[in-house]
């Protein structure tokens, strides 16, 4: 019975926090290197706690997302752009708006950078 009371809260939650498929645009801003912004479009599929999509600099330069969680608010999903580099978003959706952090992990190393984007009117 607790763990069906846990699933059913588990999904009532997810459902009150919003939807987060739609078209998404923004920046991301490094906090190392030059610091200027980069241009960021998301396209997003919510299915309960599964998010699918696909992201990149621009409408018509898009990179499959891994398949990612959505918790509540919280969207959390990994993109391998190629040459060993992988970026991991943690954001978190408010309304018709995205913040949060993403890093980017290559060869070992790793960036960090700040992430702010807003749901493109349909």
């Amino acid at each position: 019975m607790h763990k069906l009371l846990f699933a059913f809260v588990l999904a009532t939650a997810t459902l009150l926090a919003g939807d987060a498929s739609g078209k998404w645009s923004g920046n991301m801003r490094p906090t190392t290197g030059d610091g200027n912004d980069r241009p960021v479009t998301l396209i997003l599929k919510q299915e309960g706690a599964v998010l699918t999509g696909s992201g990149g600099p621009a409408e018509e330069k898009q990179t499959p997302i891994n398949p990612g969680k959505v918790q509540g608010d919280e969207l959390n999903f990994t993109v391998n752009i190629g040459n060993g580099a992988v970026l991991t978003f943690k954001l978190k959706m408010s309304g018709d708006d995205i913040t949060g952090d993403v890093q980017m992990a290559r060869d070992g190393q790793t960036e960090t950078g700040k992430v702010t984007l807003k749901r493109a009117k349909s």
